[in-house]
């Protein structure tokens, strides 16, 4: 609510939303479809095959969770997405869901 995140082509980024101030930003290949859940906010690699998790609090890398699909192209897709509750992505062929 209080935060933004935005990307280019080599990182992700957290605005504060008050003040437009930086918090942070994490380099990585193509950061694509930020989706946040609780403290940690979730990203796809440019060719959607590994998913990023990082801490809101300072942007540090939390984990990654490497998936295969059939796309080996880098676009945009909205396939990895949240609500309050729960984490949603896809790799191409399943969709999953996780949550707390």
């Amino acid at each position: 609510k209080d935060t933004l995140f935005y990307r280019d082509a080599e990182q992700l980024c957290m605005l504060e939303r008050k003040n437009g101030h930086v918090e942070w930003c994490e380099s990585f290949p193509l950061p694509q479809s930020p989706a946040l859940l609780g403290d940690t906010v979730y990203a796809f690699n440019g060719n959607h095959k590994r998913i990023r998790a990082f801490s809101v609090d300072d942007g540090n890398l939390i984990g990654a969770l490497d998936l295969s699909n059939l796309n080996y192209f880098s676009i945009d897709r909205e396939i990895l997405t949240s609500n309050e509750d729960l984490l949603f992505f896809s790799n191409g062929k399943d969709v999953y869901a996780f949550g707390y």
